[in-house]
């Protein structure tokens, strides 16, 4: 574990070339999130809901006319671009395909989509079921092999960001606004944001947004929206993006629901085991199990 005094971060970097805890979290990062064209295997594939929550350039939510529903991968902020491979975007020198053919016999299915019917297109094991993948973390110099091992790459463990985001939270529940809004502005307008001018409960989702967005994929989020008792965030229709490619190439795509993700209250707990239960008759189950 170190300490990087250039970038105000904690961090564990892996050495060695010995895959020794699997692939994705440590030695072959690249291949365990990379799209299926690359020989990637797709395996954290963010959901069309998260991607709402980015805003757009200029600071307006996708719920403003500034979004483009026809068009909703133009004019984000920085982040989305930075942390979402997406259908179009340039990666690793070429754009990102995931569209599904009406014929594939006449025109091919994308090289990155989860089809089935051509199996020579990439790993046909894996594949993108939402329409998205991981760009955040990816070391896009590894090309086309990206089986090849990662030693050295620092992982997050904690950073600046996630001080001044702390910080803004625990001032707001203090009390203390305006040193909520400082520091919560100070993420916001590093990534080209506006300042955080909000009050209220809504300076309160200001800086729920900004975890959200600014830790996306650092292990934060699971933890975020059960200590802040958020259902709507926690049970609710896991949304894809589809894309279908034409006889004529052109593409077009739609929403669609994944699933519908149950939640039930007695999950903020975890069930006790009757073993330990039976130690002691003080020891009562947590409700619902």
């Amino acid at each position: 574990m170190f300490i990087s005094k250039s970038r105000y971060l904690i961090r564990k970097t892996f050495w060695g070339t010995v895959f020794g805890y699997g692939t994705d979290v440590t030695t072959q990062p690249d291949n365990a999130q990379s799209p299926r064209g690359f020989d990637g295997w797709s395996l954290s594939t963010p959901l069309h809901n998260h991607t709402l929550i980015y805003n757009m350039d200029d600071g307006n939510t996708t719920d403003s006319p500034s979004y483009d529903a026809a068009n909703p991968y133009e004019n984000r902020e920085m982040r989305f671009y930075a942390n979402i491979n997406y259908q179009g975007a340039i990666f690793r020198g070429r754009p990102i395909d995931y569209a599904i053919s009406l014929d594939n016999t006449v025109v091919p299915d994308g090289l990155d989509s989860f089809s089935q019917d051509q199996q020579t297109l990439g790993n046909f094991r894996h594949g993108s079921t939402t329409g998205y993948a991981i760009r955040k973390f990816q070391n896009e110099a590894l090309g086309t092999d990206v089986k090849q091992a990662s030693p050295g790459r620092p992982y997050i463990i904690y950073r600046l960001a996630e001080i001044y985001l702390n910080y803004a939270e625990a001032s707001f529940r203090a009390g203390d606004e305006e040193t909520a809004r400082r520091y919560v502005s100070r993420v916001s307008e590093r990534a080209l944001q506006p300042a955080i001018t909000a009050s209220g409960p809504e300076l309160l989702e200001a800086i729920k947004r900004e975890r959200r967005i600014e830790l996306a994929f650092e292990a934060h989020n699971f933890f975020d929206e059960r200590r802040w008792l958020n259902e709507d965030n926690l049970g609710f229709d896991v949304q894809g993006m589809r894309w279908i490619k034409n006889l004529d190439e052109n593409v077009s795509s739609e929403k669609f629901t994944i699933e519908t993700r149950p939640f039930d209250k007695k999950q903020y707990y975890l069930p006790i085991p009757q073993s330990e239960i039976n130690i002691t008759e003080a020891l009562i189950q947590n409700e619902g199990y």
